[in-house]
């Protein structure tokens, strides 16, 4: 997001504003004087409402008109040259899905400021989206080389790494994502990224292992504490595990190989919410795998910004009856199975 200008009239309390809600803040500068800077927060605001309801056509015409009137109240003859009305019109072109437009927009604001980290990623965005990701590759990693602090140019090079595709393409991901430093405060969304490429690609007993070992450290040492997140990622690396073994990939004592070192793990973890309790048999873990996908289902039918929700829920819900193991049980007030089935094989034995 741009600076506000410091000649702006509203300069003190556009740099004072939190990060809060987009329509509370719309509401709360409805009766500021206008100014060129607070019509372009208001179009970023318009723009940001009309993502959270699937782009809504109206919202997007809101947003234009934010746009033009700050390019009136700057001057049409200025407003040419202000790379802030193109940074603008990409943010729009690119919320219309007309990439090739935002590119052109984004490609001024270079010109213009060719040094500054958010054209850059805003081009390297733009020839992702085009399918051109050698060249998104050399633009994220001009920044991401410069400042491995910034998620997005990690993750971006880690996303045009796997397009590539290649030998090393998920190592490659993999290193781009680790060399997110500690103090980052994207840190921790890079390491959970770093464990959903390894899942992705574990295809033996070695790799899914080495997605254990970046979940327990994520739990660990990179900050994910959320319980809720844990299940999600607890969820992945399990399915990874059933995948392997439907496939034959992985056996009984691969199982149990991997969840002894997972058990070793669990003894040194700073919690017990944090220890990852990965399972020795098939059917502890299919057991396990049907409820996380129980909790994220009630997750996903509580959840009031998750579009199509309940949809969401309704499938967890499938899948975790899917993999549940069947089991009988014989309760001790009815008659067991047997008991049912003997008059008919006498009758018919």
């Amino acid at each position: 997001v741009p600076r506000p200008d410091p000649h702006d009239a509203h300069h003190a309390e556009l740099s004072r504003l939190a990060d809060a809600d987009p329509a509370a803040l719309l509401q709360n500068t409805a009766d500021w004087r206008a100014s060129p800077e607070v019509h372009l927060l208001r179009c970023r605001l318009r723009l940001r409402v009309a993502l959270r309801t699937d782009l809504d056509d109206a919202g997007l015409k809101l947003a234009e008109q934010e746009l033009g009137a700050a390019a009136d109240a700057i001057g049409r003859d200025r407003a040419r040259y202000d790379w802030r009305i193109d940074w603008h019109q990409g943010l729009v072109s690119l919320a219309r899905d007309d990439v090739g437009s935002a590119r052109d927009h984004f490609d001024q604001v270079y010109g213009a400021i060719p040094g500054e980290y958010a054209p850059k990623l805003a081009l390297g965005h733009c020839a992702e989206r085009l399918g051109r990701h050698h060249e998104a590759l050399t633009l994220y990693e001009a920044v991401r080389l410069r400042n491995p602090s910034l998620g997005s140019a990690a993750f971006g090079a880690a996303r045009t790494l796997l397009a590539l595709g290649g030998p090393r393409a998920c190592s490659a991901a993999i290193e781009a994502l680790d060399a997110v430093p500690q103090h980052s405060r994207h840190r921790t969304a890079a390491r959970t990224a770093t464990v959903r490429i390894a899942v992705e690609y574990a295809a033996c007993t070695d790799t899914l292992g080495t997605a254990l070992v970046r979940l327990a450290r994520l739990f660990n040492e990179h900050g994910l504490t959320d319980e809720q997140a844990r299940v999600r990622m607890k969820a992945e690396v399990w399915e990874a595990a059933q995948r392997l073994m439907a496939g034959g990939i992985l056996g009984p004592a691969d199982l149990q190989h991997l969840a002894r070192d997972a058990a070793a793990r669990d003894d040194e973890a700073r919690d017990a919410a944090a220890r990852l309790a990965f399972p020795f048999q098939e059917r502890e873990l299919g057991k396990d795998l049907s409820g996380f996908y129980l909790l994220l289902a009630r997750q996903a039918a509580r959840s009031a910004d998750l579009p199509h929700a309940d949809e969401i829920a309704e499938r967890l819900l499938d899948r975790a009856y899917l993999v549940r193991p069947l089991a009988l049980r014989h309760l001790r007030e009815r008659r067991p199975l047997s008991a049912l089935f003997r008059p008919l094989l006498r009758r018919y034995g």
